[in-house]
């Protein structure tokens, strides 16, 4: 693992860290805490670097602790809509299956239609009186 050596300066100290993070990250981290302090000492001179550390400490495990809820609570949300996905997808697999099943009833009940419309229009045309009339063959 290849570490890098980065110079941040912190309430006008200077610190040279080594990490394996990106530079620019470690100093875009050490600007917002210089800044946090700053705010600090800006609104009380009289702070000392330590008492002023500790108030940014906890501001900073405030807001860590407060978007860890968050994330817990946003995965609850994608697991139960994942779960609601998974139950939306069965449910569509029994409609899709059940839509087949009625398609199957109904060309089954077309084809008895017909039958019995050929059967009926068969029974019409044996009932009808048939031409009976003599043949003539007489010229």
């Amino acid at each position: 693992m290849q570490y890098n050596r980065v110079e941040v300066y912190i309430c006008g100290k200077r610190y040279v860290l080594q990490t394996s993070d990106d530079p620019e990250y470690i100093k875009e981290l050490a600007r917002q805490l210089d800044k946090k302090l700053n705010d600090i000492f800006n609104v009380d001179d009289t702070i000392s670097l330590i008492d002023a550390s500790i108030l940014v400490a906890m501001e900073i495990m405030d807001e860590s602790l407060k978007n860890t809820s968050s994330i817990d609570n946003i995965r609850a949300q994608v697991k139960t809509y994942v779960e609601e996905a998974a139950q939306a997808r069965a449910e569509t697999e029994q409609y899709k299956k059940r839509i087949a099943q009625l398609e199957q009833v109904i060309e089954k009940q077309k084809t008895e239609l017909e039958i019995y419309s050929l059967r009926d229009h068969i029974e019409k045309k044996s009932n009808e009186p048939k031409n009976n009339y003599p043949v003539n063959n007489r010229r």
